[in-house]
């Protein structure tokens, strides 16, 4: 199992409205990767995100169950009460996307979410799906967001997945997924196949993020 993880801020941004995490339960044989971002219109969009990601691992690490599903459910639920119940008067009203990946590394599946438009994609056999699906809607040829974490009510939905030897999984930002929307797919593949995976995640990301026009966020996680 291997993994690697960059975020920078958008160009001319002091700071970064976007959040990642990526922790090894070693004693469980867990992997959690989780990527954040931080909802522009809203106030205080670095809070939302890294407080998304810091409140998730916390409520997931010391949660009451074992069930894998329900760990993961309860902790989302945790993460969305904690910024739904932020009173400053100058972060009131944030809101964040949310991608969770949590790997049992000993076993052949994993377990995913994604809450707002940061995605999941699954690369394996020169295939490349985006297994998430966004929450958005189209207004006047603008997209909104129908779920995020700092919303009442919120509709989420835990699903599983195989992994399979060689497979890659990143999870990302729509700062990532949109810098380079012509070649992704094909410098995907060729990251899932690289014999030293951690120079062609670099070189990747140095690439992809010259043309970002967002704040840019990727977690990748191989099996092998």
């Amino acid at each position: 199992m291997q993994h690697h993880s960059y975020t920078i801020p958008n160009s001319g941004k002091a700071r970064n409205g976007d959040h990642l995490l990526v922790k090894d339960f070693n004693e469980e044989k867990i992997l959690v990767a989780l990527v954040a971002d931080g909802v522009g219109g809203q106030p205080c969009d670095w809070k939302a995100s890294e407080m998304a990601c810091e409140h998730f691992l916390f409520s997931f690490q010391y949660a009451l169950s074992d069930n894998l599903l329900d760990r993961i459910h309860d902790s989302i639920n945790d993460t969305n009460i904690e910024i739904l119940s932020e009173i400053s008067e100058e972060c009131m009203g944030m809101a964040s996307t949310l991608s969770v990946m949590v790997w049992p590394y000993e076993t052949d599946q994993f377990c995913w979410c994604s809450i707002g438009d940061s995605r999941i994609y699954k690369v394996d056999h020169a295939t490349v799906n985006c297994i998430s699906k966004d929450d958005t809607v189209s207004h006047s040829g603008k997209q909104s967001l129908t779920e995020y974490l700092g919303k009442n009510n919120l509709k989420f939905h835990i699903s599983e997945e195989n992994i399979e030897q060689g497979a890659l999984i990143l999870l990302c930002s729509d700062g990532f997924y949109t810098a380079r929307k012509a070649s992704m797919n094909q410098k995907l593949i060729e990251l899932s196949r690289a014999a030293d995976f951690e120079a062609a995640f670099h070189e990747l990301t140095k690439n992809f993020a010259m043309l970002r026009g967002d704040d840019f966020t990727v977690v990748a996680v191989r099996k092998g």
